[in-house]
């Protein structure tokens, strides 16, 4: 792997009371290779809004979908929903856009169940239209990538790269003992928490992460 990230302690003890978020994970263990969380005010002002529609679907159905969000270059704000809660397709016109050269777009979705970004999320990167992708937890806890590298592996370098880096944050698991004893949702978050360490180092990648307020 290539690349150091800045070590930031950047949360509190608010990181304990996010359901979903192990026990195992001290505020400076959860985000310890991640810069300090740093919005923009349209950012910031996207992330309480997905936060506040998925609380609103829970709430009123008992169940918390996934809403996504697009900001333009422009500034503009596009929100839009599956009505799934494990998953969340972009939309055609928006698609289409993230595939334009220049469109410096930042794509936003939130994660009911608090989860780190997977490799479906982080692989929005690749495209060519596409600067950053912020995940947002429903109770706040954000995880924000930016490509400014600006290198964007093709398909097949992608697929090819991440079989590699997920044996790596597979064999993470297991380095320490307490590990050992995680259940089966602690060890999803810890694998899919190592996979946007290892991807981000591996193409220099920015990272940045903390809690917010919804």
């Amino acid at each position: 792997m290539v690349g150091i990230l800045k070590p930031s302690s950047v949360l509190t003890k608010e990181t304990n009371k996010i359901p979903g978020v192990p026990k195992i994970f001290t505020p400076k263990y959860l985000l310890d290779d991640f810069e300090p969380l740093s919005l923009t005010e349209i950012e910031s002002k996207a992330c309480k809004e997905l936060i506040r529609r998925t609380k609103q679907d829970e709430k009123e159905h008992g169940t918390a979908l996934q809403h996504g969000a697009i900001i333009t270059k422009d500034g503009n704000e596009v929100y839009y929903t599956s009505g799934l809660s494990d998953e969340i397709e972009i939309p055609k016109e928006i698609a289409q856009v993230a595939d334009a050269e220049n469109a410096n777009l930042t794509l936003l979705h939130s994660h009911p169940a608090n989860l780190p970004p997977s490799e479906a999320d982080l692989k929005q990167l690749i495209r060519v239209g596409v600067n950053t992708i912020i995940v947002v937890g429903k109770d706040g806890l954000i995880f924000k990538v930016e490509n400014t590298s600006n290198y964007r592996p093709d398909e097949k370098e992608w697929e090819n790269d991440i079989i590699e880096i997920d044996k790596e944050s597979v064999k993470d698991l297991f380095i320490d003992e307490k590990h050992m004893l995680l259940d089966v949702e602690d060890r999803k978050f810890l694998r899919q928490h190592n996979l946007v360490f290892n991807v981000v180092r591996e193409y220099k990648w920015k990272l940045e992460g903390g809690v917010i307020n919804g």
